[in-house]
């Protein structure tokens, strides 16, 4: 007697996203305000405050790191390094506008070579005086990521990682959410 054969069919599946979760327990900090009155900033040590904050930032990011990050050739062409979504959620009293600089410039030769290769930054912010904390996300897509599919991508990441960030200002009320800005290259 012949048995029946069972078919084995092979599907196509997307490789796996290349995410980094980098949780700080410390306030961010702005350069914003730094590059307004640089002389006074000096003088009150502001400048050194950010570079620590940078320096803490960067060895985070290595710890988070996944051990097959895909960060490309420094000498590259561009158009052949990984294409890089930043999505920031912060517990913070700082503008939402103003999150994006010290974050990217800390993850600068760490998790990409240089920020031309980011896509799209994305900020959210929940105003608290204590606790301040934050969440920071980048996933590498193929270097010909759609625009579609980067903002896919950083809507993805808010859906999954940004539940605790949930929630109402505790001095107005109301939330900072879906303040964007975004860079093309």
């Amino acid at each position: 007697m012949n048995q029946p054969v069972d078919t084995v069919v092979f599907v196509p599946t997307t490789p796996p996203r290349q995410i980094c979760v980098i949780e700080l327990g410390s306030p961010l900090r702005s350069k914003s305000n730094y590059r307004r009155s640089r002389a006074s900033s000096r003088r009150s040590g502001e400048w050194t405050k950010h570079r620590a904050f940078e320096e803490e930032l960067a060895v985070e990011a290595r710890l988070a790191r996944p051990s097959a990050w895909p960060l490309g050739l420094a000498d590259a062409p561009l158009a052949s390094r990984p294409a890089v979504v930043v999505l920031i959620a912060a517990k913070t009293l700082l503008d939402t506008a103003n999150m994006a600089k010290s974050v990217t410039d800390a993850l600068e030769g760490v998790l990409y070579h240089n920020d031309a290769s980011i896509r799209h930054v994305a900020c959210f912010s929940t105003r608290v005086r204590k606790d301040q904390s934050a969440v920071i996300l980048v996933e590498a897509l193929d270097p010909t990521a759609s625009p579609a599919h980067v903002f896919a991508s950083a809507r993805s990441l808010a859906e999954q990682y940004l539940i605790d960030f949930e929630g109402a200002d505790e001095e107005t009320g109301s939330s900072d959410a879906d303040q964007e800005e975004s860079t093309t290259n």
